[in-house]
């Protein structure tokens, strides 16, 4: 099994820019940034594809599921843990099976499923992702079928609403994830524009918070053996590769002096709801400044599932999340549509025109 490289000097670029800068984490943030820099400390990205800590809230290791009246019958931890990794295996390994053949019809682009199937079957092969779904026998991160789930859906609505416009043509261009986690959406994304041969010289964006930001780079590495460099101040450089459409991780600890970055396509899964009021709003300004002459915007709302005791970090506004109504009169509402599939996380999928 590969480890995922961990680059001190990269790490020390990405801490730097994280200190120097000043627009932070939410709130809500705060216990799982913590925790994940911990885990870093303790044992750099080894363990990236099980360690749950290492990536919660974001990537992709099995959570091994706590069981009381087991631990209560077994009493010590060399006993019980092995029961509950063992049981939480075996319920994987069936979900695994199951998924995608249940949703198999929902699905159109199966040559392109196919193709970035097997890819993905080594990177999770070697990174011992723990947490995958099988396509034709072929291990896909189970956020990378999350991902796929999302392309279909936009592509489904901007063909019912536009006779001259599919999702070629919105991602033919630069693209961004706010708030993309380890990159398993805007490496689809990528992926599927380099499939269609559309893109060329285009930039695929994913903006992150320290220090989830250093291990979508570190993945995205991996995955492609070369990405354009991580965009960590204000006095960033650009180059273009003209024979493809390529990756580029920014920090988000200075988005509010970002422009022009000309995107095309923006999408959102999640974080939104996660952020209080003045981070949205940041946000907001940050796409109207750097959004192309026609740009569009995608968010994956997911049914609530927030702690009690963090509510009152997020902007609610009559115990909803603020943020949608706030994007509703700052642009256009395409459509939004209830999303639910077995084996799929469920919520509103919302298309903004900008």
């Amino acid at each position: 099994m590969t480890k995922l490289n961990f680059e001190e000097h990269t790490f020390k670029e990405f801490s730097d820019s994280f200190e120097e800068h000043s627009f932070k984490a939410s709130e809500y943030w705060d216990d799982y940034v913590n925790l994940i820099i911990g885990e870093i400390n303790k044992n750099k990205l080894q363990d990236f594809g099980t360690n749950r800590d290492l990536t919660k809230g974001f990537g992709d290791a099995l959570n091994i599921q706590k069981r009381p009246k087991l631990r209560k019958l077994l009493a010590f931890k060399f006993l019980y843990e092995p029961v509950e990794k063992f049981l939480t295996t075996k319920k994987q390994f069936k979900n695994q099976k199951e998924v995608f053949k249940s949703a198999f019809n929902f699905f159109s682009k199966h040559d392109f499923i196919n193709k970035i199937a097997n890819d993905l079957d080594i990177t999770a092969s070697e990174l011992g992702i723990n947490r995958f779904n099988e396509i034709n026998n072929k291990k896909v991160p189970w956020r990378y079928l999350q991902a796929l789930a999302y392309i279909e859906l936009l592509d489904t609505m901007f063909v019912k609403h536009s006779k001259d416009l599919c999702l070629i043509d919105i991602l033919d261009g630069n693209t961004i994830d706010i708030g993309g986690g380890y990159g398993p959406m805007i490496d689809t994304i990528n992926e599927f524009k380099n499939h269609n041969n559309i893109g060329k010289g285009s930039t695929d964006y994913l903006l992150e918070q320290y220090p989830v930001s250093f291990i979508a780079n570190q993945y995205l590495k991996h995955r492609h053996g070369r990405i354009k460099s991580p965009i960590l101040r204000k006095d960033f450089k650009d180059t273009i590769n003209n024979n493809l459409s390529e990756l580029r991780v920014i920090q988000s600890g200075f988005v509010k002096h970002i422009d022009n970055l000309d995107i095309k396509f923006y999408f959102n899964s999640n974080s939104f709801q996660e952020m209080n009021k003045s981070q949205v709003l940041e946000y907001c300004e940050f796409i109207k400044r750097n959004k192309a002459e026609e740009s569009f915007l995608g968010i994956f709302h997911y049914e609530d599932s927030v702690e009690v005791n963090k509510i009152d970090q997020l902007w609610l506004v009559n115990n909803k999340h603020g943020y949608i109504e706030m994007f509703k009169d700052e642009f256009n509402l395409i459509e939004d549509f209830n999303f639910e599939l077995h084996g799929f996380v469920s919520g509103t999928i919302y298309l903004f025109k900008l």
